[in-house]
């Protein structure tokens, strides 16, 4: 049954996220910070981190509505 889930699709073996470089938080939230002229929480990094494109806008508009 898998082969017809995944239509031809490699399959990826271990856990999930185990192939992903590392990643520097302190150094993406310095980025963010600097980018974007504003102090962002951890929970905004993590949200940059996971959701690149739409983490720092999602912030914005929810600060400007809330």
């Amino acid at each position: 049954m898998l082969p017809q889930i995944l239509k031809g699709a490699a399959t990826i073996e271990g856990r999930p996220g185990e192939s992903l470089e590392a990643l520097d938080f302190d150094s993406l939230k310095q980025s963010l910070e600097e980018k974007h002229e504003t102090t962002f929480s951890d929970e905004d990094v993590m949200s940059a981190a996971l959701y690149p494109k739409v983490g720092y806008y999602t912030r914005r508009i929810f600060c400007v509505v809330f």
